[in-house]
């Protein structure tokens, strides 16, 4: 079910014939007026599906998926799904008139996805030694074209969550030692998409998780999803990261952070209260000033409901 909000008020709901629309871990995607994610089935294994909504109707698109899906991202060459089967990497490419296009990936765990206009960038983890790789594609045709090994990042260690802004790459790292899980990470990794050189910056608060990116902004959510190390109400942050001299500033909001989504005028955070309650805040921009709040109701026709993601129409 796809629930859409006016302000404080629920002015629609859109059934969706498949399991688990979103998930938690990924962004939607925008190409071509419609915004994209991918559901990933239920344990009976009803299989994964691209769904796609037009943003100008509402009208929504199924499209069967023959691996797992496990992320999204967009191009203006279209939409793009991750998906993993039996050690291989899979990306499908869905372009104009919905015709697919696999690249299979035999040597690679990719685990996140980013695109513009000129490349598509997946993150791939190797077990043995312990390292991550940012890979940079032909979106038209998923050929690589370059790529880049960081030493100073572990499998494991960054959040699936990836944006490209102002020519970077942005990836946020969350733990920082598989080998010392109580320790939470607080930076941001950043790659130059004309080098492929790498760094990091120092965020204000740790477990940095999700990413959006508006301009030359990238804005940061510090969560965690499975309370590995707090509860998700200590979770309230937000950094604010200007690419242009990677200055950073960091905002605390009231509650905890679950999701969140932002445009040029709107911040919109879903939180948590930790005992399954849901609650949609959105609040102004730049000053981040509180607009308006709603608790969710899930409808009473979907079983085991849970907020997978969230997204602003107008954040294409």
């Amino acid at each position: 079910m796809i629930q859409m909000f006016d302000g404080n008020r629920t002015v629609a709901e859109i059934p969706v014939a498949v399991q688990r629309v979103g998930i938690s871990d990924q962004a939607p995607a925008y190409y071509d007026g419609q915004v994209g994610f991918v559901s990933a089935g239920n344990d009976d294994g009803d299989g994964s599906y691209l769904v796609t909504m037009s943003l100008s109707t509402c009208n929504v698109t199924l499209r069967k998926l023959d691996v797992q899906a496990q992320n999204i991202a967009a191009t203006t060459d279209g939409f793009y799904i991750l998906g993993n089967l039996d050690g291989i990497s899979y990306i499908t490419r869905f372009g104009d008139g919905g015709a697919a296009q696999v690249a299979k990936f035999p040597a690679e765990f990719i685990t996140g996805l980013a695109g513009n206009k000129d490349h598509l960038f997946a993150a791939s983890n190797e077990i043995t030694p312990s390292t991550t790789s940012i890979i940079a594609l032909s979106p038209s045709d998923l050929s690589e074209v370059d790529r880049t090994t960081l030493p100073m990042v572990g499998v494991g260690e960054t959040a699936i969550s990836m944006a490209v802004v102002a020519g970077k790459v942005i990836m946020p790292m969350t733990i920082k030692n598989l080998n010392n899980v109580d320790a939470e990470d607080d930076g941001l990794l950043i790659v130059d998409e004309n080098n492929m050189s790498a760094h990091t910056i120092t965020l204000g608060a740790p477990s940095p998780f999700f990413v959006r990116a508006v301009g030359d902004t990238v804005y940061v959510a510090h969560t965690f999803l499975n309370q590995s190390f707090h509860s998700f109400a200590f979770y309230r942050d937000i950094s604010v990261v200007d690419m242009r001299d990677e200055s950073t500033t960091l905002w605390t909001l009231p509650t905890g952070v679950w999701q969140f989504d932002v445009n040029p005028s709107t911040l919109a955070v879903i939180t948590n209260s930790g005992d399954g309650v849901f609650s949609l805040h959105t609040f102004a921009l730049p000053g981040l000033d509180p607009v308006d709040s709603i608790a969710l109701r899930p409808p009473a026709s979907v079983p085991d409901p849970l907020v997978a993601t969230l997204f602003l129409p107008q954040s294409q």
